[in-house]
């Protein structure tokens, strides 16, 4: 069988370290951090482990590359959607339409910050936080004083943030639901109703 090595030198798309990142990535948001192995690693890459442990000397070390990584990406692109935009309602509309984007577009992501969330290890949260969770929550938190000033809005940013993840997370089982209006998988409209009554209802625009 060919290997995703392999693959990539054919294209000459990656490097080896770089196929082992994104073959990790692909595990542990499958299996959660516990369940992967090095060797099931090794395995599905297609290269040895001596080869596994030139580019990362144990587990974890390769698993905070995998987070650096994504989550990295994700914290870029919410401090970005923030910044591009003016008035406090419009920099909510794009870190809320920005965040959904992020969690509905790649089911990988998706499945990676979800096994961390219930990862039980300490560690990892610590490193979630620190890498990323810790300024978009500082970032969110100043454009939702700005929208309610004078109130104490601290818990926001987090039921926000999890309101969002909890809604791309139910697609499968609300496509089931009679008289969900967005049955079909594909719904543009649903991605603006959701977006728009979250600002609505921060707003104070819904009562």
């Amino acid at each position: 069988m060919e290997s995703v090595v392999t693959r990539k030198k054919e294209t000459g798309c990656s490097s080896t370290r770089t196929a082992i990142l994104e073959v990790a990535t692909r595990l542990f948001a499958r299996q959660g951090y516990d369940r992967v192995t090095m060797r099931d690693i090794s395995s599905a890459v297609g290269v040895t482990m001596p080869t596994i442990y030139h580019h990362f000397k144990d587990k974890e070390c390769l698993y905070r590359e995998v987070e650096l990584a994504n989550y990295g990406a994700m914290k870029s692109r919410l401090l970005s959607s923030i910044s591009a935009s003016a008035s406090p309602r419009d920099k909510l509309h794009a870190f809320v339409a920005e965040l959904y984007d992020v969690f509905n577009e790649d089911p990988i992501f998706l499945g990676l910050a979800v096994r961390n969330m219930l990862d039980p290890d300490e560690r990892h949260h610590k490193f979630l936080v620190g890498v990323a969770m810790q300024d978009v929550y500082d970032a969110f938190s100043r454009v939702i004083d700005e929208l309610e000033s004078g109130k104490d809005t601290r818990m926001t940013p987090l039921i926000v943030i999890s309101s969002i993840l909890g809604f791309i997370m139910m697609g499968p089982a609300k496509r089931l639901i009679e008289g969900y209006p967005h049955r079909a998988s594909d719904s543009l409209d649903e991605r603006a109703d959701f977006i728009e009554y979250i600002v609505k209802s921060m707003t104070g625009e819904i009562a």
